[in-house]
């Protein structure tokens, strides 16, 4: 192709682009009128707004519905931004691997350290028939953190293994290699690179694991999303649904980020308050948040 065609063809994908976000908007101010003006339909999207969903996104969910016998329903309509937030809402878990590693990333006091706990516990107890597991420890950098983990170890008779160990020792093979990483940070990152690199090369398949707390900011998220964009993040963890009730934030972000939530983390105890993700519980949790008008 020349160059003059090439260029003439950019320009054009571009302004295809602009029409198209331009339709999409107006396609949005038109549904907000059109839900506005009816009662039912309105009363529904303020409801489900009031919760701390998107307004925009609800009026193009609902504005089809008028002139049907569906917008004079305000249960059915309930109903059906409920089912579609939850099919939005992706949850899988694999629970029977095979030499899968997940390294688990996160900010400093997420939790991280104590899921993987939870998550070796059940792999190694509660899943039938019970998983050849160990953890790694990748943060040398947290006061204590090689400590909490040996004593897990300890406890729960469950392998604390060494980068090393598992590099080198042929012998040392596992169902499930947890890895526990530092809380994020530039330089700490720089290190991740490279065990990531010789996980490629090993006969393990990596996985990486965004850990959040369902506190959190949507914007934190986003921001650690994109801060993490090189490390290519396949699922993600939620931790201190037990700390938290407003999780409108949370609910938002899984929205838009469509990979698979793994594991919930709804309280201390190890591995008791570790449940595999449902989206119908995260929906739930998300509707009985409690707000000032009622």
């Amino acid at each position: 192709m020349r160059e003059d065609d090439a260029n003439a063809l950019q320009v054009t994908v571009e302004e295809i682009r602009k029409f198209r976000k331009e339709l999409l908007l107006m396609h949005g101010l038109l549904a907000e009128e059109m839900v506005q003006e009816h009662s039912i339909l309105n009363q529904v999207a303020h409801r489900f707004h009031r919760k701390g969903l998107d307004r925009l996104w609800l009026d193009r969910e609902l504005a089809p519905f008028m002139g049907t016998e569906m917008a004079e329903d305000a249960l059915l309509l309930e109903s059906y931004i409920l089912d579609t937030l939850e099919s939005m809402i992706v949850c899988r878990v694999d629970e029977s691997p095979k030499q899968r590693a997940c390294l688990l990333l996160g900010p400093t006091g997420v939790g991280k350290t104590t899921l993987i706990a939870k998550i070796a516990a059940r792999y190694a107890y509660l899943v039938d028939p019970p998983t050849n597991v160990a953890i790694c420890n990748l943060d040398q950098d947290k006061l204590g953190a090689q400590e909490q983990l040996q004593h897990y170890s300890e406890a729960m008779d469950i392998p604390l293994v060494t980068e090393n160990d598992w590099q080198k020792d042929a012998d040392l093979v596992y169902d499930l290699l947890l890895l526990d990483s530092a809380g994020i940070h530039p330089k700490r990152l720089d290190g991740l690179y490279g065990v990531i690199e010789k996980m490629k090369k090993s006969d393990y398949s990596l996985e990486v694991s965004l850990v959040l707390s369902a506190g959190m900011r949507e914007s934190d998220m986003v921001y650690l999303m994109d801060q993490l964009n090189a490390f290519s993040i396949e699922s993600f963890m939620i931790t201190k649904l037990d700390e938290t009730e407003n999780i409108s934030d949370m609910i938002r972000f899984l929205m838009d980020h469509p990979k698979p939530v793994r594991y919930l983390s709804v309280g201390q105890e190890i591995p008791e308050d570790l449940m595999v993700a449902n989206a119908g519980y995260l929906v739930e949790k998300f509707m009985n948040r409690r707000d000032n008008n009622g």
